[in-house]
């Protein structure tokens, strides 16, 4: 691996480190996801000081020539698994949108024939004063 290469890994890793840490303290993060970013920005520092054990395993336990091809192997797997886990919060955002729509419509139910009950009470209350006031006058 070329020099700069290392030193531009590490330094990406390093910003990723701090851009995780600074949206953690102002709360823009959720945990989950810092640990995802924190073990990105750790596999970036890490990987120009152990370049020559990744290519020994590309070599010898997949039979892959250079280290390169390993790594794209690695990154679309993990993207294949983050992808993966990016579905299963959309299925879960979607289970709670669909719930939170459930509830508003029984509410509104409840509100709606609350307000019909309330117009029929005090319906019934005004026409009785009404026929009340209607009959004093003539007793």
């Amino acid at each position: 691996m070329d020099f700069r290469i290392q030193i531009a890994s590490i330094v990406v890793g390093s910003l990723i480190w701090t851009i995780v840490s600074i949206a953690l303290k102002r709360a823009r993060l959720y945990p989950s996801y810092a640990a995802l970013w924190v073990g990105i920005g750790t596999l970036l520092i890490l990987l120009p000081l152990y370049a020559n054990s990744l290519r020994w395993i590309a070599t010898n336990l997949f039979g892959i020539v250079g280290a390169n091809h390993l790594i794209y192997a690695m990154l679309f797997s993990f993207l294949m698994i983050y992808l993966f886990y990016l579905t299963q919060k959309v299925c879960e955002l979607i289970n709670r949108v669909e719930r939170l729509i459930v509830f508003v419509a029984m509410l509104d139910t409840r509100q709606n024939t609350n307000s019909l009950s309330l117009h029929a009470v005090s319906g019934n209350v005004e026409g009785s004063q009404a026929r009340l006031d209607v009959s004093s006058p003539r007793a």
